[in-house]
């Protein structure tokens, strides 16, 4: 993990132990949380850190060395991702919620979408 995605995870986990002081914070070996609620908090987090005055965001999928993906929402983050050497791509974001398009954002045509297991 990258500076400075620890610090972001740093003061994420204290902010949640603050609000709720017995909340486990244990994570699988892939660095995701074991609640699915703490997890997707922690996507949130790190989208509320956009700059100011940006309204949407592309999106970043990573994939890490055991192929994993997972997505990422602030651009510091996923440049820091990448130069860690994971592989960061932008996503489309034309699908729909709960399709996800294989294709890089910006691109010609349509799309090449397919759903996303829940």
């Amino acid at each position: 993990m990258t500076d400075i995605s620890e610090k972001m995870r740093e003061e994420y986990e204290a902010w949640v132990l603050s609000e709720y002081p017995n909340q486990r914070m244990s994570k699988f070996a892939d660095g995701e949380y074991h609640s699915t609620t703490i997890q997707y908090c922690w996507l949130a987090w790190q989208a509320a850190r956009l700059p100011a005055g940006v309204v949407s965001a592309t999106a970043w999928r990573v994939v890490d060395a055991k192929g994993k993906r997972f997505t990422v929402y602030n651009k510091d983050l996923a440049m820091s991702i990448s130069d860690a050497g994971l592989h960061v791509t932008p996503m489309c974001d034309v699908p729909p919620e709960g399709w996800e398009c294989s294709r890089v954002s910006g691109h010609e045509g349509p799309c090449a979408a397919f759903e996303v297991a829940p």
